[in-house]
């Protein structure tokens, strides 16, 4: 009887933390639960800025942009701890993600080259030397995104 309990209870912290996991999607309202804190203007393409609300979701932080309906427009993080679920995460070799991704870097100008991954996120490398719009082959990944 107690093993049932405790198997109960841990289903019951499992599935609330993959529900907190799951409410950053783009598209979805920003859920009650979610503490949005300090408001940046970021960058999120080579000639486009956005309000942006840090969070922190089981220990990782994110950076989202929002609509007026309250709902997700873009999701970024720059955090060491978030792997996608290609098994990509920041610091990652552009080698490695290129093996694992099975795609080539693109170049968005003036912002970053990027690897569309099969789950929706992107990997971004910076841009080596802008005036040759260079990507070093020793790149890391230096931020994760995803938009709509």
């Amino acid at each position: 009887m107690k093993q049932s309990i405790y198997l109960i209870i841990l289903f019951f912290f499992i599935s609330c933390n993959s529900s907190k996991t799951n409410s950053l999607e783009i598209g979805r309202k920003v859920s009650s639960n979610i503490e949005m804190n300090t408001k940046i203007n970021l960058m999120v393409s080579p000639s486009q800025f956005e309000d942006c609300y840090q969070v922190k979701i089981n220990n990782i932080n994110y950076l989202i942009s929002i609509d007026g309906n309250n709902r997700i427009k873009s999701i970024f993080t720059y955090d060491k701890k978030f792997i996608s679920p290609d098994s990509i995460k920041i610091g990652m070799k552009l080698s490695d993600v290129i093996r694992l991704s099975k795609d080539k870097p693109y170049l968005i100008n003036g912002w970053a080259y990027v690897i569309p991954l099969n789950s929706g996120w992107n990997a971004a490398f910076e841009i080596s030397n802008y005036d040759s719009n260079t990507l070093s082959p020793d790149s890391i990944v230096k931020w994760m995104y995803k938009r709509k």
